[in-house]
Order: C-alpha cells, then structure tokens, then sequence
C-alpha cells in the first residue's frame, strides 16, 4: 500500500541542509541510490538530482506516482499527464511534486516537493537547489512564484494528507489556516498586524510584522478561547504563555523551533477542535 503525504513531507524535511559538496563519496546520495538502487548509468551518479532526490524520497516514504523514479522532468511530465496525474496550480496541495519551466519553453527544467501553497506563490522543499548559504546542490525550503510552475503531480498517497497538519513544531501558513478553520475567522494562512518585537523562532511563513500593531482576527479569537484578559490580536509573550499552559506544554513565553506548544497545537488541530 502507498505510504502518506505526511511521510513523504517528514522524509523531505529531514534532508534539509544536505549539500552534494559536504558529500565524501562521489556524486549525491541521490545519484548513488539511483545507480546502485534501480541500476542506471553511473553517470547518474554525479548528475543534477532534484528529480532523483524527489524519487529517492517517494522510494523511502513508500509511495507510488506517474512517471517516477525518473532522473528527468520532461518526462516525468509527460508520463503524468499522459496518465491524468498533472494539474494545474489553482488545485494544488501538499506533497505534490511540482515542476517548474525556468526559460519559458514550455519544458520543465526543475522538481520539487509542495510543502505550502499560497494563492501568490508556494513554499516547496526541492533537491538540488540553492541553500540559504548560497551554495548549489543543496536540499532546502524555497519559496516560488507560480508564474514559473508548469504542471502539479500528485502522488498516490495512500490517505487524504493534505487534509492534516505535520506535527512539526513550525508555525506555518498551514497551521494557521486550520487554526483558522477551527475558530471560525477568515481562511488565509496569514497572521497580520504583528509586532516585531513579539517575533518567535517557531512562527515561520504567514506571519506578518509592522509598527501598526492592529492585531490579528485569528489571534484574538485564539486569546478569547484559551482565556486571555487582553485580547489585543498580538501573539506577545502572555498569550504564548496562557496558550502553553492551556495545552499542557512548559511555560516560558517562548516558541523557540521546534516547539512542543505548536506541536500541541497541531495535533488538536489534526483532531478538529482546540
């Protein structure tokens, strides 16, 4: 049976920060397991491997999906599509691999994972793209426009992943949206109106910081269901605190990443209620 997109995303994240040049043995991980694993060319050993490394991950995750393992985009386009699997941005979802088209071509030049999609642009986790120190031939979190998407491809997971939160301790556009959904307010994934200084190490995309200090619909709703007296729409050190204790986690005023609160948070969040 296919594994499940929670797995597949879990796998993907735990290569972040890999980098081919750090590698003692020739090549990539992802190039080796390619040769050694399904018995390619050792050229592939050495050559680009973002869609090796979305195969190797699809392998490890134990999931099935058109035209992969593959060390090449056009063609795991064209499998796709040919096999009804591609759509388009407008439908996509977590964990679908997602092709870009660099030269306007109209041939796909680069894969990667969707971990979070926006209606602007969309967080992925790809392999063999540039990491946060400027290298190449890293694993990393990207964030592109979707004007350089070709086509979606949507795995055979074995459940509706989409639908449930990474327990991961990252407070992500995702997560905010379903805390959204559960208390009732508008559904973007963004947290706006935040003060700067209030900024934690664990709230990662979505959340949006100026000097106006107006607050945050979600926020506020959050404050009025765990009990806040000051119900000002600010994620400040007080409402982190009465939210740990609510939950059940330590209590310091903190969401340092990963943090065991936001990992609360997501798992009642997984089970519809807060």
């Amino acid at each position: 049976m296919s594994g499940t997109v929670d797995k597949m995303m879990e796998i993907c994240a735990s290569q972040i920060g890999y980098c081919r040049w750090d590698d003692p043995a020739p090549g990539s991980r992802y190039g080796r397991w390619f040769h050694e694993a399904l018995g390619y060319d050792p050229g592939y050993i050495s050559a680009s491997f973002c869609a090796m490394g979305a195969s190797w991950a699809l392998a490890e995750a134990g999931v099935k999906c058109s035209g992969m393992p593959s060390p090449y985009c056009p063609a795991i386009e064209a499998v796709a599509i040919a096999a009804g699997r591609a759509t388009s941005p407008c439908d996509a979802r977590r964990g679908d691999l997602i092709l870009f088209d660099w030269d306007g071509d109209r041939e796909a030049d680069h894969i990667g994972v969707v971990e979070d999609p926006h209606e602007g642009y969309v967080d992925t986790i790809e392999f063999n793209t540039t990491g946060p120190d400027g290298r190449s031939g890293s694993v990393a979190r990207r964030r592109r426009a979707w004007t350089s998407v070709t086509h979606l491809v949507r795995p055979d997971y074995a459940d509706d992943g989409a639908d449930r939160l990474l327990v991961d301790g990252w407070w992500g556009s995702a997560t905010t949206r379903r805390l959204q959904e559960v208390l009732g307010t508008v559904v973007d994934g963004e947290v706006w109106g935040q003060w700067p200084y209030n900024s934690q190490p664990a709230c990662t995309t979505g959340w949006r910081y100026d000097w106006s200090m107006s607050g945050s619909a979600v926020i506020h709703a959050l404050q009025t269901r765990i009990g806040v007296d000051r119900r000002d729409g600010l994620l400040g050190a007080g409402t982190i605190r009465q939210l740990q204790a609510y939950l059940g986690t330590p209590v310091d005023g903190r969401l340092d990443g990963p943090s065991r609160c936001v990992m609360a948070l997501q798992e009642r969040l997984n089970a519809g209620t807060l």
